[in-house]
């Protein structure tokens, strides 16, 4: 039985375990692939500054490079944080950044990994206006059943670390489009699967078997 992380910045290892390692760009970059990892590439919205635009754009040529190797399997983590832009033209340069990331994902055809914090009105507009062919999945979703049913019913995927509502959670797996992570949290994911296990009434054989047939389709 496999169990599917996600979204991970760790790069523990289980032999049972198939990892999604979300790198940090800015630092020496090794998308190896070994140990059930894979990866993904992108500009984190919390180093977005629209101060340092110069950099940034390199940093994306980096990312749109990285990106062409077959371990990296998806775009992000990328997307929009109003929490950590400091001013109106650092929260615009976050969304001219995310169009970037998003073009790529349509390019390249591999699915986006989005973090997006008090910006689900620019979020839902954005994938209005891009209508995209790939998916897109929400990391660390911690919302109400509300906001989930909306992102699920818009195609959205999400994905549930260690806290979240248990609505949501049953909404993500009722339509078919939930899956697991740890984040950056020092969390065994097999743990999370109990959890959401048991929470579901299911037996963590399923709830495996479940998220595998949703990652094929994902990835």
């Amino acid at each position: 039985m496999n169990y599917f992380n996600l979204h991970t910045h760790k790069l523990s290892f289980h032999p049972e375990t198939i990892s999604i390692v979300s790198v940090d760009i800015r630092e020496p970059v090794d998308c190896k692939s070994k140990n059930n990892l894979l990866f993904s590439i992108g500009i984190h919205p919390w180093h977005v500054n629209e101060k340092e635009r110069i950099a940034t754009n390199l940093l994306f040529a980096k990312v749109r490079q990285l990106a062409l190797l077959p371990e990296v399997v998806a775009i992000g983590e990328t997307g929009l944080d109003k929490n950590t832009a400091k001013s109106a033209n650092d929260f615009a340069f976050q969304q001219e950044l995310f169009f970037l990331h998003v073009r790529l994902s349509e390019e390249l055809k591999k699915p986006l990994i989005v973090h997006c914090v008090k910006a689900w009105e620019a979020l839902f507009h954005i994938h209005q206006v891009v209508n995209p062919s790939m998916p897109w999945m929400i990391h660390g979703f911690i919302g109400k059943l509300q906001l989930g049913v909306s992102l699920l019913n818009a195609g959205f995927f999400l994905s549930f670390g260690k806290f979240y509502h248990k609505d949501a959670l049953k909404a993500a797996w009722i339509k078919r489009r939930l899956f697991l992570e740890t984040d950056d949290k020092e969390v065994d994911i097999r743990n999370i699967y109990q959890q959401v296990a048991c929470d579901l009434n299911i037996t963590v054989e399923d709830l495996s078997k479940e998220i595998e047939n949703v990652f094929l389709n994902f990835t």
